[in-house]
């Protein structure tokens, strides 16, 4: 477990701290995923305890697509870097938390991590958004003589800020990831609650409008699962709910459901617009060409060209805010439909065992995990993830999904023989 755990703490570490080798940059959650790649290849496949399923599988396939899209848009050099280094930050972080999760208390050790990584980020951060200075970057560019530019600005009262990430969004992102899993833990200990608040006020601190909604969301989840506990079939109501509502919307309003949600479901209504184009021009240039549709642009930007608009065609060049646009124009569609299946099987074997546990507090955190990666998911609508939130987003994808160990029983096993007693001791065994 110390493994994971490691991962996660390199991840506080600012990228002063990071060793330029040629064209690859070695940040300290890159080198120890360099370091504990032969013991996940040795463990996957020479050992018989990890029982391969379809998500495994899946989850292989996601990680090695953007090699091969990537080869086929630039060269086999290319993929090679690129691809590599996607596979390093994907495939290493969601096998190493598949080998090492596989019951409650595993769960219980990696949420108390990610309290505290978000906790400790949460508090670097407070002191930047009231004085709009970055005390964590200052101190280590004075270390390592390593300077990165960070612009700060002010939104919502406050100054947007980074803690030891690269991005405002990057540290919402971390903080909103614990929230939930710091609400199923709140009974254990008075701790728990500390790094819960620490986390929320990390959300405020970045000022970011993606992680800020995930926040409503994920007490929007809770609230529903309050109202139907006990219902085997409440998230399934839940999404005929949505389709519902959209179908109402689209009804009576006189724009598409999803303009009217990015037109009121962010702050600016300015931004909904933006984000809601950048949606409708990414669909468009996908579908340029059969090339385009399946390994998508790679990292060219001549395909910004193809868009008449002027004005979106510079703009998306220089941003586009959201993971599954990113995958879609970089990779192709069945990148982003991969990932889609992956989230699908990620929260089907979540449900699983949520019905399996027996104990309250296990149903508790097990469904904690799942609306962490709900509304991860609902982020990385307006967020990209790369580097460290990138790996992050594959380890909540991985505990979300945890792979229980079978416990067979031996006696069980033999034939009924109705003739004969039963031993009294497996009389006891099983009661």
């Amino acid at each position: 477990m110390w493994k994971l755990q490691v991962l996660l703490y390199s991840f506080l570490l600012p990228r002063e701290f990071t060793i330029v080798v040629g064209s690859f940059n070695l940040s300290a959650y890159r080198v120890f995923l360099i370091v504990i790649t032969p013991w996940i290849l040795w463990r996957l496949f020479t050992r018989r305890t990890f029982r391969w399923q379809t998500l495994d599988t899946l989850a292989i396939t996601v990680c090695i697509w953007p090699f091969i899209a990537l080869t086929f848009n630039s060269g086999m050099l290319f993929g090679i870097e690129s691809g590599g280094v996607l596979f390093l930050e994907t495939f290493v972080p969601f096998f190493t938390a598949r080998l090492l999760i596989h019951k409650y208390q595993h769960l219980v050790q990696i949420a108390k991590t990610l309290l505290i990584v978000s906790s400790v980020m949460a508090i670097t951060a407070i002191p930047e958004a009231l004085t709009g200075r970055s005390i964590v970057h200052e101190l280590a560019s004075q270390l390592t003589d390593n300077n990165y530019t960070y612009t700060h600005e002010r939104r919502l009262g406050v100054w947007r800020s980074y803690g030891p990430t690269d991005h405002p969004i990057i540290l919402g992102t971390f903080c909103a990831v614990a929230i939930p899993l710091g609400f199923a833990l709140l009974r254990r200990r008075l701790l728990h609650a500390a790094t819960t608040a620490f986390s929320i006020l990390g959300v405020v601190a970045s000022a970011s409008s993606g992680p800020l909604l995930s926040i409503i969301a994920q007490f929007g989840l809770y609230f529903w699962s309050a109202l139907l506990r006990g219902r085997r079939r409440k998230w399934w109501l839940l999404i005929l709910g949505l389709f519902f509502i959209y179908l109402t919307v689209d009804i009576l309003s006189d724009r598409d459901p999803f303009r009217v949600m990015f037109s009121y479901l962010l702050f600016n209504e300015h931004n909904g617009y933006v984000r809601y184009n950048m949606w409708q021009n990414s669909f468009f240039l996908a579908g340029q060409s059969m090339q385009s549709f399946i390994v998508g642009y790679g990292f060219s930007t001549d395909m910004m060209a193809l868009i008449e608009n002027p004005f979106w065609a510079k703009l998306m060049s220089s941003s586009i805010d959201s993971y599954w646009v990113v995958i879609l124009l970089r990779y192709g569609a069945p990148m982003l439909m991969l990932n889609v299946f992956l989230v699908a099987l990620v929260l089907r074997a979540n449900v699983r065992n949520y019905q399996s546990s027996k104990l309250r507090k296990e149903r508790r955190l097990v469904q904690a995990w799942l609306i962490t990666t709900v509304s991860m998911s609902l982020v990385a609508c307006t967020v990209h993830f790369w580097g460290a939130t990138a790996s992050l987003f594959f380890i909540v994808l991985a505990c979300t999904g945890m792979q229980q160990k079978r416990h067979t029983n031996k006696h069980t096993a033999q034939p009924h023989q109705p003739n004969k007693a039963l031993p009294k001791t497996f009389i006891t065994e099983i009661d």
